[in-house]
């Protein structure tokens, strides 16, 4: 389970080191009022007033990957799950959900129907997965364990007589959040998954039922899910706000269920600091409970903008677990830190946070406690640490100092 972060800790982006996931983990550390406030708040929402200036939306809508090329293929030419905008030998992005599929296939008086077919795969291990499905009841699949790492051309064949019929099959692949050959930490060469000579054969009698050789019979068609929408929300109630009553939360509207394929974004306003020095500390927090298995994809990411939101910088990755971390029932509090403004940074000094939730293709349950799932967001703050520049007198403050 990835328990916590693809880590972005501030030391770190202080030396513009990439932090890899693994063993440089953290466990955080419960708000207790005390790890903050310790320079000059100049911006606090608690959400009671409707949270003024917070925009929020999805950005789960994604193109099709899934196309015939002749890169790497196995005869000819091949259906590829990939693309060369990331780098010159082809790969793969982050949280790709893409399914290349069958028409229906009736094999009504066949005793054995198979289905054949040759792939090849190259995928983070552990992580980023590569299937074969069919429908079974009206839903897809799994016919294999998942693919993952790198595979070379070979045959694969499974039974799918116990499946429906008429039905559907399909490759599918999915990818989590982070490290693919979109963010460099993965680089696969010619990823994710393409597959050839597609069959469903009657393995009695050898009648071929269906074939997609992605050459003279093409029969197969790339989709993918519809975009999964944008589910943050101000709410009110005890259990999930940190400073009663109001809070956001990025969940179902029934407060049961984390949509699956989340990509929905929550921005705070844009607070202006230019009346401190460019090179002056800024820190943005944000008071924070999840109720959201990291099995299930669930994470959140953290990204701050010191120019009106133009351009961010990534500040965190965090994954989740249930009731692992946050306030409420299990903790106190925990406290969110986008590092927003210093001198490794340029912009207008119209500093900006953004927090991200993500889910997988699976989406997730209920937590035990209050009902509770997904990612739950209370008071945030923005803190700077040095003193303001020195302004020149109003004219004002002149008259003013002439009766002193």
């Amino acid at each position: 389970m990835k328990n916590l972060i693809i880590a972005v800790a501030i030391l770190a982006l202080f030396a513009g080191m990439a932090v890899a996931r693994g063993p440089q983990e953290a466990t955080p550390v419960p708000y207790t009022g005390e790890q903050s406030r310790q320079g000059t708040i100049v911006w606090l929402d608690d959400m009671e007033t409707g949270a003024p200036g917070w925009t929020h939306g999805d950005d789960s809508a994604m193109p099709t990957y899934w196309h015939i090329d002749t890169y790497m293929a196995y005869s000819g030419s091949s259906w590829w799950c990939g693309t060369f905008a990331y780098d010159a030998d082809g790969g793969y992005g982050n949280s790709w959900t893409q399914y290349l599929t069958s028409p229906y296939v009736d094999w009504t008086g066949y005793t054995y129907p198979v289905l054949w077919y040759y792939f090849r795969n190259d995928t983070e291990i552990g992580y980023d997965f590569s299937f074969a499905e069919a429908e079974s009841m009206g839903s897809f699949v799994a016919l294999n364990r998942g693919y993952d790492g790198v595979i070379p051309w070979g045959q694969a064949g499974y039974y799918i007589g116990n499946k429906d019929n008429p039905a559907k099959v399909r490759f599918a692949f999915y990818s989590d959040a982070a490290w693919s050959d979109a963010d460099g930490y993965y680089q696969s060469v010619g990823g994710a998954f393409a597959v050839d000579d597609i069959e469903i054969e009657d393995y009695t009698t050898h009648t071929v039922l269906f074939t997609d050789d992605a050459d003279a019979n093409v029969f197969m068609t790339p989709n993918v899910p519809p975009a999964a929408g944008d589910f943050w929300s101000l709410r009110s109630d005890l259990c999930h706000s940190y400073s009663p009553t109001h809070y956001w939360a990025c969940t179902s509207p029934d407060t049961i269920t984390v949509q699956p394929n989340l990509q929905n974004w929550l921005k705070t306003p844009v607070i202006d600091i230019s009346s401190y020095a460019p090179t002056t500390p800024c820190t943005m927090f944000f008071v924070h409970q999840m109720f959201m298995s990291g099995a299930y994809g669930g994470s959140w990411q953290e990204w701050g903008s010191n120019d009106g939101g133009a351009t961010w910088v990534r500040t965190g990755w965090w994954y989740g677990d249930q009731c692992e971390y946050g306030y409420g029932m299990c903790y106190d509090a925990f406290l969110g830190v986008i590092p927003i403004s210093w001198s490794g940074w340029t912009g207008t000094q119209q500093v900006q946070g953004k927090i991200v939730m993500l889910t997988d293709a699976m989406g997730n349950g209920p937590s035990p406690y209050c009902n509770a799932t997904g990612l739950n967001v209370d008071d945030t703050w923005v803190e700077v640490y040095e003193p303001p520049n020195p302004v020149e007198e109003t004219s004002w403050g002149k008259i003013k100092s002439m009766y002193k």
